[in-house]
């Protein structure tokens, strides 16, 4: 496949968006983003000026921010293209970071121009590609993992099966009671667990495993409809809905497939 230059997708016109196993990249202009919160850890960068964040008590202008999981916040990116990545938490090289921000201030403003050199993707490469957006998004997890930040308690065992049985089922066929039995805990007991090491519901968190197997179906490609059901959403409009909560866009701003947008799924089988 041959990929656009990468100062194509970082103009006005180009958005780029990368989806691997826990992770995403968003490379592009913000527009018409809404409140909203998703189980991601969120990195973003101002490629070229700063940009408008909303951390729940007011609008400041920065030009990098760190983001905690499930903190409801709003993105004005438009005065330039933004460097976005989302991480689950509970990848082991972001716990410590996530855990610190869950602790104290949820929003963070790094020194930027760190993460702004790491971030530009003409470091990586000529063209777009997988690699490059991962390395991108090592090189930037580095800096901000050096920083200083509390040690973070390894997971319960029990909570970690449960996570990798959820996972593996992508959100579906994941009984909170059948969970329990081949953790070998009772229902009330993984649910406190779970949303005290977790930090949110089990309910949410399966949604919100649902709503990356649709994101990962649309990149397939299949239709929204198609994913929406594969992923266990009623409908193309409940998808949209959910989509437009958690991320503060509908899925069409991010994920169709045209002159404007180019989507990429990374994984392997």
């Amino acid at each position: 496949n041959r990929f656009p230059m990468w100062g194509s997708p970082l103009t006005d016109q180009r958005t780029v968006f990368f989806l691997w196993h826990g992770h995403a990249l968003f490379c592009g202009r913000v527009r018409d983003n809404t409140a909203h919160r998703h189980h991601a850890l969120q990195v973003v960068v101002g490629l070229q000026r700063a940009f408008g964040l909303h951390d729940g008590r007011r609008w400041q202008q920065t030009r990098a921010a760190v983001i905690a999981p499930d903190h409801p916040h709003r993105i004005d990116g438009a005065g330039g293209p933004l460097w976005l990545l989302l991480v689950e938490p509970e990848w082991p090289h972001v716990r410590g970071l996530a855990d610190t921000l869950r602790g104290s201030k949820a929003v963070r403003f790094p020194e930027p121009q760190g993460l702004i050199a790491a971030a530009r993707p003409e470091r990586v490469a000529e063209r777009v590609s997988c690699a490059g957006a991962r390395e991108a998004a090592d090189r930037v997890l580095t800096l901000l993992e050096a920083a200083p930040r509390q040690a973070c308690a390894p997971p319960d065992p029990r909570v970690a099966k449960a996570l990798s049985l959820m996972r593996a089922s992508e959100g579906r066929r994941a009984a909170a009671a059948d969970l329990a039995r081949r953790v070998h805990l009772s229902a009330s007991r993984l649910a406190h667990l779970f949303k005290d090491q977790v930090g949110i519901p089990m309910r949410r968190y399966l949604l919100w495993l649902r709503l990356i197997a649709a994101v990962r179906a649309m990149l397939a490609p299949a239709s929204f409809t198609t994913a929406a059901h594969a992923a266990g959403f009623a409908d193309a409009a409940h998808l949209s809905r959910t989509f437009r909560r958690m991320f503060g866009l509908r899925p069409s701003d991010v994920l169709k497939d045209s002159q404007f947008v180019q989507a990429f799924l990374c994984e392997r089988p």
